[in-house]
């Protein structure tokens, strides 16, 4: 006996066949998942956050991103009374899951004698009751200043590998028979490699003029003193484009219908 259905025709007592769901059907259904209020409050995050402007939602840069943003901001700012107090009362509750059951207290005890401690997971609960806020941003402090030390380290090795590894054999490349072009192109490589450990191109990438990576380029060749023509050519542009460039970066800059050299501008930044 055979019967109809929506789907098609099919034997008494089978499995409905189930038909592959159509594009649209599909694409409605991503555009449903993210339209959630988990979406929503990332999309109001983007706006109020200019670092997150160019991420999109949903990818991974954009969580990390945001975790670096409140990371930088509890160093900077410190806990509250509140916050020190909810993060707590959230710890000593998480902690105590990892002792449900008899096989795990018993794996946490065995844990705490090989190395020496009575019970850790009965330490770690003393501890987040005693200790106070004073301590805890005390501690964030000198992480602050620890990761100061360190990015200083940071930028002084950098220097020094540019200067012994890279800058010597740029100097023999510029003693080598170039032509025009080549010449200008040593030149640039090596004021690029300037920029890199200057202030200049830290200033423009920050997120407070928010410089897309052409636009950087575009504005370093202005402060080298290119023409519109040249950088065209040494970006494989057109001199529109460079216009196009010239104009946003005056906008970010601020610097828009104001009588004021770009070049000027751009120089007052590596000082």
């Amino acid at each position: 006996m055979v019967r109809k259905t929506a789907r098609g025709p099919k034997r008494a007592g089978t499995a409905p066949v189930i038909q592959p769901a159509s594009r649209h059907s599909q694409v409605r259904r991503l555009r449903r998942a993210g339209s959630g209020p988990a979406h929503q409050v990332a999309k109001q995050l983007r706006a109020q956050y200019e670092e997150l402007a160019d991420v999109e939602v949903g990818h991974a840069h954009f969580a990390l991103r945001m975790a670096i943003k409140e990371f930088d901001q509890l160093i900077e700012t410190g806990m509250s009374e509140e916050e020190f107090e909810a993060t707590r009362t959230f710890l000593r509750s998480y902690t105590k899951l990892y002792g449900q059951g008899l096989a795990a207290q018993l794996g946490w005890l065995m844990d705490s004698g090989f190395y020496g401690r009575e019970n850790y997971l009965a330490e770690l609960d003393t501890l987040l009751a005693n200790v106070t806020l004073e301590e805890v941003n005390t501690a964030l402090k000198v992480l602050l200043k620890q990761r100061e030390n360190d990015k200083n380290e940071l930028e002084e090795n950098m220097l020094s590998n540019v200067k012994e590894l890279i800058s010597p054999y740029i100097e023999q490349l510029r003693k080598t028979r170039l032509n025009t072009r080549q010449s200008m192109f040593v030149n640039i490589l090596a004021s690029n490699l300037s920029n890199i450990i200057s202030p200049f191109i830290r200033k423009l990438s920050s997120r407070f003029f928010n410089f897309t990576p052409m636009e950087i380029r575009v504005a370093n060749l202005v402060k080298e003193g290119k023409t519109n023509k040249e950088i065209a050519e040494l970006l494989c542009l057109s001199k529109n484009t460079i216009l196009f460039h010239r104009h946003n970066i005056r906008s970010k800059l601020q610097l828009k219908n104001k009588k004021i050299n770009l070049r000027s501008h751009l120089l007052s930044y590596d000082k």
